[in-house]
């Protein structure tokens, strides 16, 4: 090969190598496929090495099969589960209401917020919760509620809505938050 095809298959790469970086950079889910690229390369490999030296037998129609299905299965699994998590993350969700929070809050109540959401909004946004029926309940400046869209209850006085989301694609839930 020439040395100038050399370098431009270099730049190429690279150039490619970048963009997907840049893309990676912007968009979570990008970037766990592109951090999957590896192991779906690996497999692909596999899966080939597997079809070229099946062995002329009776069984290479069954040994083909069985790879084939095993190999989609697996590439399905590493592409397609980043999409599924973040169509149900509440990291989206938490990142977004961060910085609505009250400066200096102390804690939150929640109404018809489940366990698994609160803390899974602790872990991403650090949204303390404390129970209503709890003695220190009174000084929270901060209420989460949980409601169907169709069906938004009223804040109660005193309480002013400062944000209000749900998760990608979610039309049966939405999260609104209140300060005192």
């Amino acid at each position: 090969m020439s040395a100038g095809l050399l370098i431009t298959k270099a730049l190429l790469s690279g150039g490619l190598i970048v963009a997907i970086g840049e893309i990676a950079k912007r968009n979570n889910t990008a970037a766990s496929i592109v951090h999957s690229l590896p192991l779906v390369s690996l497999l692909t490999l596999i899966w080939l090495v597997v079809v070229t030296r099946s062995l002329r037998t009776t069984r290479r129609a069954l040994v083909n099969w069985t790879a084939g299905i095993t190999m989609v299965w697996m590439l399905a699994m590493t592409l397609g589960l980043p999409l599924a998590d973040q169509a149900r993350s509440y990291r989206g969700v938490a990142q977004e209401m961060a910085p609505r929070i009250p400066v200096g809050y102390q804690c939150a109540l929640a109404r018809d917020v489940g366990d698994a959401q609160r803390a899974l909004l602790y872990q991403y946004a650090a949204l303390r919760f404390v129970r209503s029926e709890h003695p220190g309940a009174s000084r929270c400046r901060v209420l989460l509620v949980q409601a169907h869209p169709a069906r938004i209850p009223p804040a109660e006085a005193g309480w002013s809505e400062i944000w209000r989301g749900s998760r990608p694609g979610d039309k049966s839930e939405l999260l609104l938050l209140y300060r005192r």
